[in-house]
């Protein structure tokens, strides 16, 4: 189911990307699917054919919304084009796609196509219910557009420059107490450094990791029971057998919280020295 959703979202031919792509992780402490799509339109300078690439990138995407407006199953629960002011993306939804235009707060018209030639994150955020496992999974798929000469958001990067990257959220999520994820983050710095550390990769896949993964389904559970009307009411009480309410799911998840992002995990980011 989620690689056909994957199909839906992707233009051309797309590629997994995190712990689904990392033979290390082990399927229980995985919680979510991210892919991204690079396309790439030859068109170079000559607008006339770049606007019809950029409508047909929106045509892709009015097909998208379309296709799941009805679904109870599969929800978009967020998209992302473009960027404003102090750097705010501009998020779209089925009305907004449709239109192909929004407003922003000082009420001039924001264009979706003149978004996609902008620098700024591109991207689809599906919440999936999968019957096998009775459980809502999300789903993001990242987008990377080239025309012709003119990069947008597909700016190739660097070795030096996504191990730069990956360093910052390391450290951003080790300053925020989101331990886990610092520690997620530094195994993919390892990775790309072809190095191993069993220690590292035993503790992603350790109860931390199964603690992770129950903290994300449950946030998941939340979102779909503060919008229900979005969701199949039977697809719920499946994913909810105990029936957990909201205030319960919130301390639940505050308690998990706790307990993932310990000192054992400070210590073993520590231990690198990044900073």
């Amino acid at each position: 189911m989620e690689g056909k959703i994957l199909k839906e979202l992707a233009i051309t031919e797309y590629e997994i990307i995190g712990s689904y792509d990392d033979p290390n992780i082990n399927n229980n402490v995985i919680s979510d699917i991210d892919a991204q799509n690079k396309i790439i339109f030859s068109t170079g300078d000559d607008n006339d054919n770049n606007l019809d690439d950029y409508n047909k990138i929106l045509d892709h995407f009015r097909d998208v919304f379309k296709l799941f407006k009805n679904n109870k199953r599969i929800v978009i629960t967020d998209f992302k084009c473009g960027i404003g002011n102090a750097n705010i993306p501009y998020r779209w939804n089925y009305k907004t796609i449709m239109k192909g235009i929004q407003y922003d707060d000082n009420n001039i018209k924001v264009y979706f196509i003149d978004q996609l030639q902008k620098h700024s994150v591109i991207k689809i955020d599906i919440l999936a219910y999968i019957p096998a496992q009775k459980e809502y999974t999300e789903i993001t798929m990242n987008y990377y557009f080239k025309f012709g000469d003119n990069d947008t958001s597909y700016q190739p990067a660097t070795f030096d420059d996504v191990l730069t990257s990956i360093k910052k959220d390391v450290l951003e999520l080790r300053t925020e107490g989101n331990y886990y994820k610092s520690l997620k983050r530094l195994n993919s710095y390892n990775k790309l450094l072809k190095k191993s550390n069993k220690k590292l990769i035993k503790t992603i896949n350790s109860n931390y990791g199964i603690k992770a993964r129950e903290k994300s389904n449950l946030t998941n559970l939340l979102y779909v029971l503060e919008n229900k009307n979005k969701f199949n009411k039977t697809d719920t009480i499946h994913a909810n057998p105990t029936n957990l309410t909201i205030p319960q799911i919130k301390n639940k998840i505050d308690q998990l919280d706790k307990e993932i992002n310990s000192n054992e995990l400070l210590n073993l980011i520590d231990k690198y020295k990044l900073y």
